[in-house]
């Protein structure tokens, strides 16, 4: 679909530059896997009638833009221990972590790792085309900084049939088949840790509860008990 938008809009800028299009020319932008490439052609052969080379980056640009509101994004963590990650994602160790299992590949869509880099990706003309491969580079790179968080993402093209729409029209996705266990932070309160441990330990879902070590900077998970 993206690479069909931007042809189209590609053979619309040449028409609104008066150029009379053959139908030759527009079948050459059609059907070129490299229509950008076979837009700057054209376009040469009009002269400088055509800014070519900004038009092919504002066109990927605005498709960029339409994919990206198309698409949610949901993010996991491999380290369950990291303190940082507690410290920013659960209010300060107040919250509690759901830890989910998916080895045995049974999830509709692939979870990407987030690659940690210092240079920004870059999307040819060339790469565009009717599969959501080529964006999820765009969608699963970030700062070198970020390293710490050893982040996966699953991304949800709008309409991936794994996603469910509710009556707000908020994206929501069931993993209650996959969840393996609950982290509860070590700062939670009694309320939220006997109400969280009574509806998973009635699942037969291990909870844990994070314990600051004594001798040194680290959370160690304890599983949490439940007298018969």
């Amino acid at each position: 679909m993206q690479s069909r938008i931007i042809k189209e809009r590609l053979i619309n800028n040449l028409k609104q530059h008066h150029i009379r299009l053959k139908p030759q020319d527009i079948n050459r932008i059609k059907l070129a896997d490299n229509f950008i490439s076979a837009f700057q052609t054209i376009a040469k052969q009009h002269g400088s009638k055509v800014k070519d080379k900004s038009t092919c980056v504002s066109c990927v640009q605005d498709v960029l833009e339409e994919t990206k509101k198309l698409t949610n994004i949901l993010c996991f963590t491999e380290n369950v221990e990291s303190i940082c990650m507690w410290s920013h994602y659960s209010y300060h160790h107040e919250g509690y972590c759901i830890s989910y299992n998916f080895t045995e590949d049974k999830i509709a869509n692939p979870i990407y790792p987030v690659v940690y880099t210092s240079k920004r990706p870059v999307i040819g003309g060339n790469q565009i085309d009717n599969s959501k491969n080529w964006i999820i580079p765009q969608l699963t790179c970030k700062a070198k900084q970020w390293e710490y968080e050893h982040e996966w993402r699953l991304i949800l093209l709008v309409p991936d049939k794994i996603i469910l729409h509710d009556s707000s029209k908020r994206v929501s996705v069931n993993f209650n088949g996959f969840v393996d266990g609950i982290y509860l932070g070590a700062k939670i309160s009694q309320e939220h840790e006997r109400e969280i441990v009574e509806k998973y330990t009635a699942r037969q879902i291990p909870v844990y509860k994070m314990k600051m070590c004594d001798s040194e900077y680290k959370l160690i998970p304890e599983q949490i008990q439940i007298d018969e």
